[in-house]
């Protein structure tokens, strides 16, 4: 793998070059804690092969140690194992990329995410109605009393009046309507990532790796409330709700959004 690297870096030179992923291998040793610490026979191959290629990791923040062996105690071992590296031009070509790696979560690896412009705006999503709503014994009263309020103008303006009214009520209504167990499950996801990064922080503690399980257990539990809301969300119409899935209509939708957003261009 080093040499494939090292020849791309020459391929590639005066032109932005980045990878990421899993190299399976550490650069100094404060990118790890607990184990052997002569663990990464392939540390100082790594480095050269960095040098050689003339790329280098892209700034970066959240979690250090981007791997854990899910052990506790004597047998508690974090590395950082997971990179985003770039070449020269691609640093002049955004001198603003960074990288971000978020709390590992189920995983045994952090998820990693490279923002190439830091100010890019997020598109606004579309109005949609959720199936859900209908099920709600509120949903009729809420439409009829919009559609009966009195209004001015022509029957098409009228119409279209009404049409913004109920979607911006209906927006509203839903929020206010899953707003209890969503801030649940976003506190509860917010004590878990601080246990990670506490843990992260204090990789020898019993209480921070303690504390770090009981709110992954605590996550997982509120996180089955929402998988009617994510199934309706994702589309897919083939999962019954007991698959509980929630993590696959999470990654489904991310897909989607992905699709309808324009990350780069090819100057020709």
């Amino acid at each position: 793998m080093w040499d494939y690297i090292k020849l791309q870096g020459v391929k590639n030179i005066g032109h932005p070059w980045m990878l990421m992923g899993d190299f399976n291998a550490t650069m100094k040793p404060s990118d790890s804690e607990g184990g052997d610490p002569n663990w990464s026979t392939q540390k100082e191959e790594f480095s050269l092969c960095l040098h050689q290629a003339e790329i280098h990791p892209v700034p970066y923040r959240g979690i250090k140690y981007t791997w854990h062996n899910r052990q506790m105690g004597d047998n508690n071992i974090l590395k950082k194992l997971d990179w985003i590296l770039g070449n020269t031009t691609m640093a002049t070509t955004w001198p603003n990329a960074q990288a971000q790696f978020l709390p590992r979560n189920i995983s045994d690896h952090s998820p990693m995410i490279l923002q190439l412009n830091q100010n890019q705006s997020q598109p606004k999503l579309a109005f949609k109605f959720l199936n859900l709503w209908a099920e709600r014994d509120d949903f009729l009263p809420q439409v009829e009393k919009v559609w009966q309020e009195h209004m001015l103008g022509s029957p098409m303006y009228k119409l279209t009046a009404k049409m913004h009214k109920v979607k911006a009520c209906l927006k509203n209504w839903h929020k206010f309507n899953r707003s209890h167990i969503t801030s649940r499950v976003t506190k509860a996801k917010a004590a878990w990532d601080e246990a990670q990064k506490n843990m992260d922080a204090n990789p020898r503690s019993k209480e921070a790796i303690s504390a770090e399980k009981d709110m992954a257990n605590r996550y997982a539990q509120l996180s089955k409330e929402e998988e009617s809301f994510y199934k309706q969300r994702s589309r897919v119409q083939w999962l019954t709700l007991g698959d509980r899935n929630t993590a696959f209509f999470h990654i489904s939708l991310m897909h989607r959004r992905m699709r309808n957003r324009i990350t780069s261009l090819m100057d020709g």
